[in-house]
């Protein structure tokens, strides 16, 4: 008799909550956006071109993950989420992000990078106006860049150094 018993606790307990009509909680899938673009900075001060900017140039994103809560628990430190892309050989990146359903902000740091901008160089002056030409290590920089996106939409950002 104490074995029947135990048999059927045990049997109440692993098959019980496996009825057809009851509902899994699953998230709602994440969306995303893209935004992409031309980096373009001045390499050679010979020409009056922008040329595109090396292959490899990181450029980094970062959304506050709190704008991504349709509703936000007051003090829960939802973080910053960040994703990272590089500069292809057409001086072109793209860069996929989380978006909410509503506009949000994505913040992006264009790396700075360290080259041998090309110049002219005077061989009796020594100035750069005019003569032969020569390199100089120059570090580019630029600044931040806030680009407003929303779910399943292309944003285009150029970047110029």
């Amino acid at each position: 008799m104490i074995l029947i018993s135990l048999l059927s606790f045990v049997y109440l307990f692993t098959f019980s909550g496996c009825g057809e009509d009851e509902e899994i909680y699953t998230p709602p899938a994440m969306t995303n956006a893209v935004i992409k673009g031309e980096v373009k900075c001045d390499l050679d001060l010979t020409n009056f071109e922008l040329e595109n900017a090396p292959q490899g140039t990181k450029i980094i994103s970062q959304i506050d993950a709190i704008d991504l809560v349709a509703n936000p628990v007051p003090g829960y430190p939802y973080g910053v989420l960040t994703f990272e892309t590089t500069v292809d050989g057409n001086g072109d990146y793209s860069i996929t992000v989380n978006a909410g359903t509503q506009n949000i902000d994505v913040t992006i740091y264009p790396e700075d990078f360290v080259y041998d901008q090309i110049v002219w160089v005077d061989p009796i002056f020594g100035d750069t106006v005019g003569g032969a030409k020569t390199t100089q290590r120059v570090v580019f920089k630029e600044g931040i860049h806030i680009v407003n996106v929303i779910k399943n939409v292309i944003r285009i950002e150029d970047i110029t150094y």
